[in-house]
């Protein structure tokens, strides 16, 4: 047990190490970025033998916008982690750091109320929440390092 403590921090602390410079090197573009703007459609000119294009319908043109005009809202109850992680899809977000450390904190606490996969669950959703929050990462591969050294392993990738 002496000789497998040293290995363990060490490999702990390598991993902490590399994962600030694995997080910098995947960090995506800014969100406010405004998105690029679509190519303007050219009408077809009207010649004698051909009719003038006529403009489309606007009946066709709002329902998209009406799509961009609707931004998705968030679960009313705080403790679905389903719905958090829909919305976060919807609104392209590439992180939720409050909600990620409210689902991590409440599966340490089913951790400790013997709920082991509610807490399994719990904590890997706030891993996909906010991903570059090291507790969460750190917590599972702890948990799983004598049950399951695989998944312990993925943890900490």
């Amino acid at each position: 047990m002496r000789l497998l403590r040293p290995w363990i921090t060490l490999l702990v602390l390598a991993l902490v190490a590399v994962a600030p410079g694995r997080a910098a090197a995947q960090a995506p573009s800014d969100p406010t970025d405004p998105a690029p703007a679509a190519a303007p459609e050219i009408a077809p000119r009207a010649t004698p033998d051909a009719p003038a294009a006529k403009p489309p319908a606007a009946s066709a043109v709002k329902p998209a916008a009406r799509a961009h005009a609707d931004p998705p809202k968030p679960p009313s109850d705080l403790g679905d982690l389903d719905g958090w992680l829909r919305t976060m899809r919807a609104m392209h977000l590439t992180s939720l750091p409050d909600e990620s450390r409210l689902f991590y904190r409440r599966g340490r606490i089913a951790a400790r109320g013997g709920d082991p996969q509610e807490a399994i669950r719990l904590v890997r959703g706030a891993v996909e929440l906010d991903p570059s929050f090291m507790a969460p990462h750190l917590t599972l591969a702890s948990w799983f390092l004598t049950r399951d050294p695989s998944q312990s392993l993925l943890s900490y990738a």
